[in-house]
This record gives C-alpha cells, structure tokens and sequence, in this order.
C-alpha cells in the first residue's frame, strides 16, 4: 500500500520544493510520478534517486523550465535570462536589467518594459525580492540552471542580441500587448 512508502530524508522535500518552485501542479506530477515508482519496484522509501528520476519523467516540470527559451515574447525571455544569470547570490535590481538591455543598443520603453515584467510574474518566471518591485529573482533554481545553460551555450551578447531584434520586429505586440 502506498501508505508504507516513506520518506528517507528531508533532502527529498528540499529537492522537490527548490526545483518546483512550489508550483501545484508540478509537484503533484512529481510526486505521482515517484509514488507509481515506489509500487512498480516495491519500494518502501522516496530516495534522492527517485526523486530525480521523476523529475526526469516529468513533462510538467519540462515543460516549466523550458517555457521562456523562445517564448512569444522576446522582452520577457530577455530580462528574465538578465536575472537569470545575476541573481545566483541574491536580487538583481531593475537598473541593471535595463542597462544589460541598453548596452547591446535597446532603447528602453517603460510601458513594454512593464509589460514584459508582468508576463513575467504572472507566468512564476520571476519574483519580486522587495516591495517596491525594484530587483527580482527567479522563482526556482532549476529554471535559473536552465536559462543559464541555453545562454552559455551561445555568447550573451549574441543571444540578448537576437531576442532584442526579434522583440523591435513587434510581431509579438499582436498576442500580448492587450492581454496582460
């Protein structure tokens, strides 16, 4: 019975909570996925092992972390890589988003800039770390991990490059500019 499947240590919560970002749905996926685990092969404890297997199953949690690289809106993919690659030891204040953006040439729009913050939040990309909204992190570990990855991977510059480019065309005004 999946009532004697315990948990070995509380390194499997802390896992799960700083991956997940505490997201519902997502943890619910997760700990589907390792409970289905634990009774296919007879398990009677969660280990660290399991968990990260389930992650690895997990479509939901792919599906998050993979959600802002070449997402509709090039702004947002932009600033939330900025914090993405600031924010390993704390906030990243909203100045230096906006000079990363205005170094490589972008010309700085409050109201898309607010927009593109919004889409953000609302999308639990990015979090306010005080209340007067002036520096952000993002919300998980694993979405930071990942955004810093598809960044490496090419140079920072080229890639802020492109998503500015891409976010001048306007194409993606159609879809969000009256939605958010």
């Amino acid at each position: 019975m999946a009532n004697d499947i315990k948990i070995q240590s509380e390194e499997v919560i802390t896992k799960i909570r700083k991956k997940t970002g505490g997201m519902p749905h997502i943890v619910q996926d997760i700990c589907n996925i390792m409970l289905n685990d634990c009774l296919r092969e007879k398990k009677k404890s969660i280990t660290p092992r399991i968990v990260t297997n389930a992650f690895n199953k997990s479509q939901k949690y792919n599906d998050f972390i993979r959600g802002m690289i070449n997402c509709g809106f090039p702004l947002a993919e932009a600033i939330a890589g900025i914090v993405a690659l600031h924010c390993k030891d704390g906030s990243v204040l909203t100045r230096k988003i906006v000079s990363s953006l205005t170094d490589i040439g972008h010309v700085y729009d409050g109201e898309d800039f607010e927009l593109a913050i919004s889409y953000l939040e609302l999308r639990h990309v990015i979090v306010a770390a005080d209340d007067f909204r002036s520096s952000w992190r993002i919300w998980n570990d694993a979405l930071r991990e990942y955004m810093t990855h598809v960044i490496a991977s090419r140079s920072f510059e080229t890639w802020l490059s492109a998503l500015i480019q891409k976010h001048e065309k306007g194409i993606w005004r159609n879809t969000y500019q009256h939605v958010i």
